[in-house]
């Protein structure tokens, strides 16, 4: 596992890793990525068995397209952050290519989309659905118009704003029973589990509502 390595500044990686041929799988967590880096695992003549990449810089386009398509079907955890310096057709870029090569993703965690990609995000929910596990989405949108048949084990909200959402997500999970575990947070109530009525209204529709906290933590290490 490689956790917070800055791959900007090395060279001949390429090299490095076809005499690693006895790893079973890689893990890229939250390090310093550039094309460069990209190109050398393009170039590898072996399979690159990249099992999870975390991400929370600015990667071009280009280079996370080629990544993403040098791991395949190895991959099965992805966690990014597109701030402020993505514009929207960058997010939607990146979005496509996820779904275009990612399909046997178990664990997803995306921050920083806005609402106007909420259809091709409930794209990709719908291209993942066979193996997903656990889903984080930072959105301002919620929509089940393209995942009507998506069972998701764990759901994880935190929601930034002040507006009342938790009747929407009643309304989206509990008539087809589609969640098994969920944990809410917003800045006007706080953690949903504290609140009593609600909690017993979930557990009506066979929902475990857990700690946000607690829940959100445990995503985290589930590649570890």
């Amino acid at each position: 596992m490689f956790y917070q390595v800055n791959f900007e500044i090395m060279v001949h990686l390429d090299k490095a890793f076809e005499q690693l041929n006895v790893l079973k799988s890689v893990h890229i967590i939250y390090c310093t990525l550039n094309d460069s880096f990209a190109q050398q695992i393009v170039n590898l003549t072996k399979p690159f068995k990249l099992k999870s990449l975390f991400i929370d810089s600015t990667l071009q386009i280009m280079s996370l397209g080629l990544l993403l398509q040098k791991s395949d079907v190895y991959l099965e955890s992805f966690a990014g952050y597109h701030g402020s310096d993505y514009d929207l057709s960058l997010k939607r870029k990146s979005l496509e290519l996820i779904i275009k090569y990612c399909e046997n993703i178990k664990f997803f965690n995306l921050c920083g989309f806005d609402k106007n990609l909420i259809s091709l995000v409930s794209n990709l929910i719908e291209n993942i659905k066979r193996y997903l596990n656990y889903l984080t989405i930072d959105i301002c949108h919620l929509s089940n118009e393209n995942s009507k048949n998506t069972f998701i084990n764990k759901l994880i909200i935190m929601q930034m704003d002040h507006d009342e959402i938790l009747h929407y997500i009643k309304e989206f999970i509990m008539k087809e029973r589609r969640v098994k575990y969920l944990a809410f947070m917003n800045n006007k109530n706080g953690d949903l589990l504290y609140l009593k009525d609600e909690v017993e209204k979930f557990k009506l529709h066979n929902i475990s509502v857990l700690s946000f906290r607690d829940l959100y933590f445990v995503k985290d290490l589930m590649i570890l």
